[in-house]
């Protein structure tokens, strides 16, 4: 998988708790945990079928952006969401 730098800016207090995670062994890096972060975001925002209005506040551009947006890419082929959905129709609880 290629993988691209972002430059981003966090509060410190922020940052301090993501370094707490680090040290408890929970996530080995910064990165890791921003990437866990964003996958379960876009995943959530699947379920969803949209962005969770939690974010922002957007500016009248961004707005436009998000409403002339196709986010059916990011949705998963049809047969493998039938395939989860089956296999979950034979998770047992014990």
């Amino acid at each position: 998988m290629t993988m691209q730098t972002l430059q981003i800016r966090i509060p410190k207090k922020l940052v301090e708790k993501i370094d707490l995670l680090i040290k408890s062994g929970l996530f080995r890096s910064r990165s890791e945990i921003f990437r866990e972060a964003v996958r379960k975001y876009i995943q959530e925002s699947n379920y969803n079928g949209m962005i969770p209005f939690i974010i922002g506040p957007f500016t009248a551009k961004q707005i436009e952006i998000l409403k002339n947006t196709s986010f059916e890419s990011l949705l998963p082929p049809n047969e493998v969401v039938e395939s989860i959905k089956k296999e979950l129709k034979t998770l047992t609880v014990e």
